[in-house]
């Protein structure tokens, strides 16, 4: 046993395993530490007993130490059982600190160890390690389910065959290969994984041959448009190595979805018809109505009509009598695989035989007409309405949107007695220097004689006037521009008028009455007088 656990050798295998098997060297040796301590238990016949192993890397003398696990009791409390309890005066021995309550360890010679406990090591430490390696391979694996890998023929047994993928062992039924073909040990296949298992006895992967999901990635590898999704593959069943169907669907206007899985002159589908060993491919264009899609699936047989049947679970096809014998196809594969694909049971006859069972099938095509004329109307009005609701929902949104929206409110500011005094002071002289700075003196306006002597009845329209200006200004808003002293006095020195004494005035009032008439020429207006006389 000591032998086996060689430090060297045992560095050894855990870099070994962790290269070849992808497992790690913390999983390693946690599983070398589990299988030394089943063997030790079974050969001291305690299953029950606490160790403890500790692997030292640097330690090149002992590198592996187990020890046994006791808990530490009181001198006068009865021991139940010597392989879990000691003593306080044993445990001190083990080790000074040692107090009541507590634990000590005492190590195992492991050379002790016979045969059939290293054998026991042995065979659970590569149980350990194999369970390792699957959970690796599982979480390698698990989300490429449908995937399509290369692999290596490893072996061939009767009943299935070893694919080596590389990093992974995984293998393949017999009914997952495909009829048509004669496998070598060390050739190359493309395979598609169908299936990664988590705890199994067997092995955790399965790949097939015969999976339609294989000629799928064949067509999404050799057809860029499918790949990049120009191209969708709608739906694909497969009679493996005879024929397979296959509806695709372009979502470009200006792609041809069926030309373009073909290829020009026919190579892509080639290519992928060789890599399944010469397997016939159907490809036609996917419908949403599952009568075209009928017509388009039985191709190149012509389809006169078709219609569900009553519980919708089925279609019944209508052919010529010229043309029974291509819908259905040898042995009726043509027809099983367009139900396969359909997912519907096809039934495929002609008028005499629907006349000779009975079957008005103009009455049911009228019917399936009608109903299909009522789904259109109610999926119109079905749109309608979620139109309307998304529209009366976005109008109430909006709603509750305008009404959440709350004015600003100004909050009065808070202030203590000085602050305020000292506020309310200052308010007070910016009142009385804006007074100050509207208030001007009063200004004297020159009157002329003429205006002196005027009409009463022109002073009485000038004071109204003013009144009326007077009475608009005080009804002016807050918006009206205010003035200040300079614009004041601008104004009001453009419109003075020259300013004159009492004296000045005298003066001007006594030239004014001598010299009123002296300047009128009487005999210049004599002829008016005299015409006013005749």
């Amino acid at each position: 046993m000591s032998e086996k656990l060689n430090f060297a050798e045992v560095l050894k295998a855990v870099n070994s395993l962790e290269s070849d098997k992808r497992v790690s060297k913390e999983i390693v040796l946690d599983s070398l530490k589990d299988a030394l301590q089943k063997a030790y238990r079974r050969q001291v016949r305690a299953d029950d007993i606490n160790l403890d192993v500790i692997i030292d890397e640097t330690n090149k003398k002992e590198p592996i130490k187990m020890y046994q696990v006791y808990n530490v009791v009181a001198q006068d409390e009865d021991i139940t059982d010597y392989d879990l309890q000691m003593e306080l005066e044993e445990a001190v021995k083990l080790d000074p600190t040692a107090t009541v309550g507590g634990t000590v360890r005492s190590q195992v010679d492991l050379s002790e160890c016979g045969r059939a406990a290293a054998v026991l090591a042995k065979n659970v430490m590569k149980q350990k390690i194999r369970e390792a390696e699957k959970m690796v391979v599982y979480n390698q694996y698990k989300d490429r389910v449908g995937d399509m890998v290369t692999g290596v023929i490893e072996a061939i047994e009767p009943k299935y065959m070893m694919i080596n993928l590389g990093d992974a062992l995984a293998l393949m039924p017999k009914t997952a290969q495909l009829p048509t073909e004669y496998y070598r040990e060390g050739e190359h296949l493309r395979v598609v994984i169908t299936q990664c298992q988590k705890d199994t006895k067997g092995s955790q992967l399965l790949v097939s041959r015969s999976d339609a999901m294989l000629v799928k990635r064949l067509f999404e590898k050799d057809v860029p448009e499918i790949y990049q999704g120009i191209v969708e593959i709608k739906l694909i069943a497969r009679d493996p190595g005879e024929r397979t169907k296959m509806a695709v669907l372009s979502h470009n206007p200006d792609v041809d979805a069926v030309g373009t899985c073909i290829g020009l002159q026919g190579n892509r589908i080639a290519e992928v018809s060789a890599e399944i060993h010469g397997e016939r491919i159907d490809v036609f264009e996917y419908s949403d109505d599952i009568v075209e899609l009928v017509r388009n699936a039985l191709k190149p047989a012509v389809v006169i009509s078709a219609v569900p049947t009553a519980d919708k679970k089925g279609v019944l096809v209508v052919v010529d009598p010229s043309q029974l014998s291509l819908a259905i196809g040898k042995k009726g594969k043509n027809v099983k695989l367009v139900a396969h694909l359909l997912e519907k049971r096809v039934d495929i006859k002609t008028f005499d035989q629907l006349q000779s069972e009975g079957i008005d099938f103009y009455a049911l095509e009228e019917q399936y007409k009608a109903d299909l004329e009522k789904e259109k109307r109610l999926k119109s009005a079905e749109v309608l309405a979620q139109m309307q609701a998304e529209a009366q929902a976005a109008k109430e949104a909006a709603e509750a949107a305008v009404q959440s929206v709350e004015e600003p409110v100004d909050e009065e500011p808070v202030f203590d007695k000085d602050e305020k005094a000292d506020l309310e002071a200052e308010e007070e002289n910016a009142k009385k220097n804006k007074k100050s700075r509207h208030t001007l003196r009063e200004r004297s306006e020159y009157v002329s004689v003429f205006e002196t002597f005027a009409d009463s009845s022109r002073a009485k329209e000038e004071e109204a006037k003013a009144a009326a200006s007077k009475k608009k200004k005080k009804k002016s808003d807050e918006s009206e521009r205010k003035l200040n002293n300079a614009d004041l006095v601008g104004e009001k020195e453009y419109s003075l008028k020259p300013f004159y004494t009492d004296e000045e005035l005298e003066e001007i009032e006594a030239e004014f009455e001598e010299n009123e008439y002296d300047d009128i020429d009487y005999d210049e207006y004599a002829e008016y007088y005299e015409d006013d006389q005749d």
